[in-house]
């Protein structure tokens, strides 16, 4: 299930219009930006969760402490690539097809990670 997820997100990069698939790609920057995402991004939600339910400490998860601050940074890069280039209705149909796609895989990776982590009891 994980893989497939890759695959499709693979296949939209290679197979889709590249504002869908630039989207598609910078979406997953979107999702851990805290500014944009109320109570924070999905590295620092991660990261407090395993803080409270296990015990770990944000600054020692490393990749986690350090992706809460640098996807918001990598998230609003992108804003110059949208004001460029997005001119028309059939543009904005093609971003918003891209952050669809992306959510909905992001969705099956993350319920395929679940499945896999309860297999672990």
């Amino acid at each position: 299930m994980v893989r497939a997820c890759f695959y499709a997100w693979h296949h939209i990069a290679i197979r889709s219009h590249w504002l869908t698939a630039h989207t598609a790609s910078h979406m997953l920057e979107r999702r851990n930006n805290g500014q944009i995402v109320k109570g924070g991004g999905m590295s620092l939600r991660m990261g407090r969760k395993f803080e409270n339910e296990l015990g770990i400490n944000l600054k020692k998860m490393i990749s986690l402490d350090v992706h809460a601050v640098a996807d918001t940074e990598h998230s609003d890069n992108i804003s110059e690539m949208f004001e460029r280039y997005v001119k028309s209705p059939g543009d904005c149909e093609l971003v918003l097809q891209g952050a669809r796609d992306c959510m909905a895989i992001d969705r099956a990776y993350r319920g395929a990670l679940g499945y896999y982590m309860e297999q672990i009891k």
